[in-house]
């Protein structure tokens, strides 16, 4: 390994390796909960409530590569680059963790409490959960007419997504639905859906029945996309469970781990120049 060795003594020049020890430290302090984030932002019961444009997260190991650039270049220690290397990546985390921990005791009280209009997210979620109930409803009575089959027989085979309007939907098909009266009584309430929203909602509330095993929205009700019990907790209680156990510690975690990095190491920046001086390093 020449380019390590000093030329006069033979030995590792330690300026040579601290580019590859920074660059490693720094990856070990930051892309942890990096990573935590982005995992809660792709997790889709938080996701859907609280969006986090995920590719600014792409900043942390962006500023960590810019920065083990600036260190490479200069050849030894820079203090712009070390800079780089903790304050955007710390920020960044510190952004977005106060965000999900903001929303998420906010939501979390919200969703916890009966009141279906809490928060406007509550509210359309159940409007979407009526309109597929009725349809869902409107389906199995139309299938039972036309094929002589009793309802409660349907319902131990066919579920919501079984039925041609759901697909209609999420499809994207542009044709309004109009095979019941289900969408002259959501226009009639002033609760127009377009398709595009229905189904987004519909994608929610489908994977929050089969993966939290819970059914309705702001209460119990049969499930729709599952063959299981009415008896379950209604689904805005897992979305406020997820925000209370899930959300909101691991953004205090993520925001207490940068704020225990942030500080020390900026004290040992702005102090490391008369050391580094002595070695002949500029600073």
């Amino acid at each position: 390994m020449p380019l390590l060795l000093a030329k006069d003594h033979g030995r590792l020049d330690p300026r040579r390796l601290f580019p590859a020890m920074f660059t490693l430290m720094i990856s070990f302090l930051f892309f942890v909960p990096a990573a935590t984030i982005v995992r809660l932002g792709a997790t889709p019961e938080i996701a859907a409530f609280v969006p986090l444009w995920l590719w600014a997260v792409a900043l942390v190991p962006a500023a960590v590569a810019a920065a083990h650039w600036l260190h490479v270049r200069a050849g030894a220690p820079s203090k712009a680059a070390a800079l780089l290397a903790l304050v955007v990546p710390s920020l960044t985390l510190l952004v977005y963790s106060g965000r999900i921990y903001l929303q998420a005791g906010r939501l979390s009280g919200a969703f916890h409490v009966a009141a279906c209009d809490a928060v406007p997210q509550k509210l359309r979620l159940q409007q979407a959960w009526d309109v597929a109930q009725e349809l869902y409803a409107s389906c199995l009575e139309d299938t039972s007419k036309r094929d002589g089959v009793g309802i409660s027989e349907l319902k131990r085979h066919f579920r919501f997504q079984d039925c041609g309007e759901y697909v209609q939907v999420v499809r994207g098909d542009k044709a309004p639905i109009d095979r019941t009266s289900t969408a002259r009584s959501v226009a009639e309430r002033g609760q127009a859906m377009q398709p595009e929203a229905l189904a987004e909602d519909w994608s929610l509330l489908r994977y929050l029945e089969e993966t939290q095993y819970c059914s309705g929205w702001c209460e119990a009700a049969e499930p729709l996309w599952t063959e299981g019990r009415a008896d379950l907790d209604p689904c805005s209680l897992a979305v406020a469970e997820s925000f209370r156990l899930e959300a909101k510690p691991r953004a205090a975690e993520v925001a207490a781990l940068v704020l225990a990095v942030l500080f020390p190491s900026l004290a040992v920046v702005g102090f490391a120049g008369p050391t580094l001086r002595k070695w002949g390093i500029e600073w």
